[in-house]
């Protein structure tokens, strides 16, 4: 790899890592697995640029979250299948189980909450959840996330509006 594709591949990763993590983390609600997502999505990306040296990525951002999205789709056919490591569930009971306990009040009720968030999350058409963590907790303007799932504008407008409605609905 050239030293201009490893110093960019070095800003892209200081830049996203907290964001792909988040968003994995949100999505998975296991920060093992979380951990692993984050990781191979770079090292994926990494792979890429070695393979396609020529090739120019106009939004690195939409192809970063559109990798972490089908690794994330990947982890839980794996889970579905029962071929997720056994350290991945078992770290996620003991984090669970000590989550609470260990915390002051504080913690405790940012961890209730959080929960709640992702429960609710969960049960929404797995596009529209994306869409409102794009927008809402990664702060993403309506192009971008067009750009990642490779729609129209007004299309992700109506999606972000019906993701948000269905959210609310979860939540009370």
């Amino acid at each position: 790899m050239s030293q201009i594709n490893s110093e960019y591949l070095n800003k892209v990763y200081d830049q996203y890592v907290d964001k792909i993590y988040r968003f994995a983390l949100l999505k998975v609600n296991s920060k093992t697995a979380a951990e692993d997502i984050a990781s191979e999505v770079f090292t994926r990306t990494l792979e890429y640029f070695d393979k396609n040296k020529d090739v120019k990525i106009a939004n690195i951002q939409a192809f970063l979250f559109r990798t972490a999205s089908n690794m994330i789709t990947d982890y839980y056919r794996q889970k579905s299948r029962g071929n997720v490591p056994l350290d991945y569930e078992s770290r996620e009971l003991i984090e669970k189980e000590t989550s609470l306990k260990d915390r002051p009040d504080s913690g405790a009720f940012i961890n209730e909450q959080m929960a709640h968030i992702r429960d609710a999350l969960s049960k929404m058409e797995n596009e529209h959840a994306n869409i409102v963590m794009w927008h809402y907790i990664e702060e993403m303007p309506i192009h971008e996330i067009a750009d990642i799932i490779q729609r129209p504008e007004g299309t992700v407008r109506v999606m972000l509006h019906r993701g948000l409605k269905e959210l609310r609905k979860n939540l009370s």
